[in-house]
């Protein structure tokens, strides 16, 4: 997995920690985040987490931050939370 940060650039990671509930000063609690181990800086807030296999890309989620919970982890919130949180569908269906 991937994230393409404004002021990162391209970095890969790995998954760490998935279903995490962290506490944001500008959201209250959010569920379900994911915690992985890429490089991200201060800017890099709504970032896309991509995966790539072979010549495809998917878009895993988009970046929050520095987790709270699990130190020295970034955390980002998967593609399909964000779509129920604001009840929205893919253009094209994903099977």
């Amino acid at each position: 997995m991937y994230i393409l940060g404004k002021n990162s650039g391209l970095n890969s990671g790995k998954v760490k920690y998935t279903n995490v509930d962290e506490y944001s000063i500008y959201f209250g609690l959010i569920y379900d985040q994911i915690c992985a181990d890429y490089d991200a800086v201060s800017g890099n807030s709504g970032a896309p987490i991509l995966l790539y296999l072979g010549s495809v890309c998917f878009i895993l989620g988009i970046h929050v931050g520095n987790s709270g919970v699990h130190s020295g982890y970034e955390l980002f919130s998967p593609i399909n939370g964000i779509g129920q949180d604001l009840n929205v569908r893919p253009l094209l269906p994903i099977d």
